[in-house]
Parts: C-alpha cells; sequence; structure tokens
C-alpha cells in the first residue's frame, strides 16, 4: 500500500491507489468497526508465547475465534460475499449495549472525517497494521503443522482406555495364560495417556490455527479485495474523463 506492488503479472496497483480523494466505500463505518476490533483480538493472540507449549494458549484463541465468529456473522448482513457460519443467537443485555455503544462512538468517531477520503486513509492504516502484526499467525501454522508431522499414527477411534489394554493384554495365541510381564500394563497405562492428549491438543489447535487463517481469507482480505475494485474502478473513469 505505501510502494505499490503487482496483483497480477501484468497489473500494478501503484501506492496512489489507495489515497483516492471523493471515493466513498460501501459500509466503511462498518469496516473500520470490524478492523479495529480485529486489531484487539490479534493482539490478545499475540500475548501466546507459543500455541503449543503455552498454557493458556487453548483458551486465548479459542475466546478470539468466538469474537472472530461474531465479526464475521455481522459483517455479513452487509456484504454477501462474506459466509455467515452460525446460527445468531439471542443477544444478552450486556452484549446488546456494548453493541450499542460501538456504534454510537462510531457516529462519534465519523464526524471527525471531514471527507471519505480520510475515512477510507484511517481504514487502511487500520489494515497496514492488522497485516503487518498477525505475520506470527503464519509462523503458528508452520510450528502446528511441524508437530503434527511428528505425532504417532493412531486409529482414529483409539483411545488411551484402548492403547493400554493393548499392551497389556496377552496375544490370542496364549489367551489363558498369565502373563509373566507385569511391568507392560502399567507402562503402557502411563505412557499412552500423555501420548493421547498431546496428539489431541495439537491436532485441536491445528483446527484453530486453520480457522483464523480462514477468517483472515474470508472476511479480511475479502473485504480489502472489494474495496480495491472500487478504487480500480473509480481510478480508470479518472483516466477515461482525462483522456477525452
Amino acid at each position: 500500500m505505501n510502494e505499490g506492488a503487482y496483483i497480477s503479472p501484468t497489473l500494478f496497483v501503484g501506492p496512489h491507489i489507495w489515497h483516492q480523494a471523493n471515493v466513498k466505500l460501501y459500509a466503511i463505518e462498518d469496516q473500520i468497526i470490524s478492523c479495529e476490533n480485529i486489531l484487539i483480538h490479534v493482539l490478545n493472540l499475540q500475548q501466546v508465547s507459543d500455541p503449543l507449549s503455552d498454557p493458556t494458549a487453548h483458551k486465548v484463541v479459542n475466546e478470539v475465534i468466538r469474537e472472530f465468529d461474531n465479526i464475521q456473522n455481522t459483517l455479513s448482513k452487509n456484504f454477501p460475499f462474506i459466509e455467515k457460519i452460525e446460527k445468531e443467537k439471542k443477544k444478552s443485555g450486556f452484549q446488546a449495549f456494548t453493541e450499542t455503544f460501538s456504534k454510537t462512538a462510531s457516529r462519534v468517531r465519523d464526524d471527525f472525517f471531514t471527507s471519505s477520503s480520510e475515512g477510507t486513509t484511517y481504514f487502511f492504516k487500520l489494515i497496514q497494521k492488522l497485516f503487518s502484526i498477525c505475520l506470527f499467525i503464519e509462523k503458528w501454522a508452520e510450528i502446528v503443522e511441524e508437530a503434527a508431522k511428528n505425532l504417532p499414527n493412531e486409529s482414529p477411534n483409539s483411545s488411551s482406555l484402548d492403547v493400554s489394554l493393548s499392551s497389556s493384554s496377552p496375544s490370542s495365541a496364549d489367551s489363558s495364560a498369565p502373563s509373566n510381564d507385569s511391568s507392560v500394563s502399567p507402562i503402557g497405562t502411563v505412557l499412552a495417556i500423555p501420548a493421547t492428549s498431546s496428539t489431541s491438543s495439537t491436532l485441536a489447535m491445528g483446527r484453530s490455527v486453520d480457522r483464523i487463517i480462514e477468517f483472515f481469507e474470508g472476511v479480511v482480505i475479502a473485504l480489502v479485495i472489494e474495496d480495491l475494485k472500487v478504487l480500480l474502478s473509480s481510478s480508470l473513469q479518472r483516466l477515461n474523463v482525462w483522456n477525452f
């Protein structure tokens, strides 16, 4: 956005495209509110030191995903290209109050924008900041993917109890004979539970990271692309006017 870039082999988008005067983007106020909220939640995610070893990781990630779901469903009302992912639940009194307060604060803030271009400029500054901060999410994906490659191969229906029993049970050829190896059952039990727990935790975090990436692709990047279409169209119209 500051230097311009090729978005295709032949189409270069210069920095001036993002800073056009008198271009009103659709529902820019809603986009600004959503981007501000997303930025807050991404900063919360950033406080997690490691997606697998940090004991607070799952709690923080799950809370952020719930907020992302709410943002996505709210935006889907005005932006049909954003998919609504779940049926909305009845809002609590506190939730209704906070949403009303946010909208009121947005209207007050909008009074400071003397032109539509100021609101657009502010929005794209938020987008730039958001994209620069959320690079750590890609690192998270690499960490979880690498950990998943090293997971033990287990049957999808197996459990820690199944593993323990299979480790300690005698072979079918000598099922009636008592086992002489008393260490098999304790070792099987002790080793199976942590391994299964670690596997479950890693896979769960993998799904969570996938959901976060999906949110950015289906919501944040989708919004920027739609806005870019408007800005490119406006720029082309101006070029046509100048040529004639």
